[in-house]
């Protein structure tokens, strides 16, 4: 429960201290089926997929005991200023199938470059339920404009 696995990205030779506007498409690999049940939460509405960016490293860092990471993403169904929601992994339809979704911002998260232009992609996802969890990425597209 309350899990975030993510995939981030170091993105070089942009525009030093610029903010760019960054957006995603992504294609997922998903079995967890439309109005599913499971333990906390649903496998597949409580599971909920989250894209952004950051000037810093997204890391993880121990507070009291828990790993949280550095990115501003908001906590499961809330997204944050640097990773909004994107959607959820279900695979929409209402059997336990393998489907290839689509996922995509609807706006593009703002994010400001270092001093050496360089940001980092982000994408993952925030859990609300309490099993495993599978997913395949089997394309992300990030558009990076000034």
């Amino acid at each position: 429960d309350d899990l975030f696995m993510f995939l981030k990205k170091k993105v070089t030779g942009l525009k030093p201290n610029t903010t760019y506007k960054v957006s995603y498409e992504i294609d997922l690999g998903t079995n967890y089926w439309n109005n599913s049940v499971g333990i906390g939460g649903s496998p597949a509405e409580s599971v909920y997929l989250k894209a952004g960016g950051a000037t810093e490293e997204p890391v993880k860092k121990l507070v009291d005991d828990y790993y949280e990471v550095t990115i501003k993403k908001g906590q499961q169904a809330t997204g944050g200023p640097e990773m909004p929601v994107i959607g959820n992994v279900s695979n929409g339809v209402d059997e336990q199938v393998y489907k290839l979704v689509k996922r995509s911002t609807e706006n593009p998260v703002a994010v400001k470059t270092n001093a050496n232009g360089e940001l980092w992609l982000c994408v993952g996802t925030d859990s609300g339920f309490e099993g495993l969890t599978v997913l395949y990425y089997d394309r992300i597209k990030a558009t990076i404009k000034e």
